[in-house]
C-alpha cells in the first residue's frame, strides 16, 4: 500500500499503463532520514535513483555550499544514472526528516529501456534538474567572486590608509624636527 500511494503520488508514473506499475513496485525500497543526516556523500557509487515522498533533500557541494533543495514529490540521484556517471557529484542532505523510496540503477534502467515515456519524461526531468544545478552554481561562483572582490577592495582600503598614516608620521617627524 505504501509502495501505491507513493507511485500515485509521482508524476513520473501517473499515466503509466498498469504493467509498468507492476514491475516497478516490487523493486522500490523505502528508507528515512532525520533532519541533517547524509543520504549520500559526493564520490559515493551512484546506485539509486531516490524519489521524495515527504520531507526535502539538499545538494552540497564540497565546500559545504547549498547547490539545490528537492521538495516531495520530486526525484534525485538520476542525473548521474541518465548521464552514466558512476560516482556521485554532490553530497545528499536530508533538510527535513525525509522519507524516500528509492530504485536501484540495473531496474531504473531496464524500465527506462522497456517503458520509452517514461525515459522521455525522466530525460526532461533531468535535463531541467541539471539547468536548475547548473544556475545554482554559477550564482555561488558569482557571489564567492564578489566576496573576493570586497575582500580585496578592503586589503587595498587598507594598504591606502597605512600609507596614508605613513605619510602622515613623516609630516610630523618635520614638524617636529622643524620645532626642535
Amino acid at each position: 500500500m505504501f509502495h501505491h500511494k507513493i507511485i500515485s503520488r509521482l508524476h513520473l508514473f501517473i499515466f503509466q499503463p498498469i504493467d509498468c506499475i507492476m514491475q516497478i513496485l516490487p523493486h522500490l525500497t523505502p528508507i528515512s532520514f532525520d533532519n541533517g543526516e547524509i543520504i549520500y556523500t559526493e564520490g559515493e557509487q551512484s546506485e539509486e535513483i531516490y524519489f521524495i515522498f515527504k520531507g526535502s533533500v539538499t545538494f552540497k557541494n564540497n565546500q559545504g555550499n547549498k547547490i539545490i533543495t528537492y521538495q516531495e514529490n520530486q526525484n534525485f540521484g538520476g542525473i548521474e544514472l541518465v548521464n552514466s556517471v558512476s560516482h556521485r557529484k554532490y553530497t545528499s542532505v536530508a533538510s527535513s526528516n525525509v522519507w524516500l523510496i528509492y530504485l536501484n540503477k540495473k531496474q531504473f534502467n531496464q524500465i527506462m529501456f522497456q517503458y520509452k515515456s517514461i525515459a522521455d519524461i525522466f530525460t526532461k526531468e533531468v535535463d531541467q534538474q541539471q539547468k536548475e544545478i547548473n544556475s545554482s552554481l554559477e550564482k555561488l561562483q558569482q557571489n564567492h567572486q564578489q566576496k573576493i572582490t570586497v575582500l580585496h577592495m578592503g586589503i587595498q582600503t587598507k594598504k591606502k590608509s597605512a600609507h596614508e598614516l605613513s605619510k602622515d608620521d613623516d609630516c610630523y617627524k618635520h614638524e617636529y624636527q622643524a620645532i626642535n
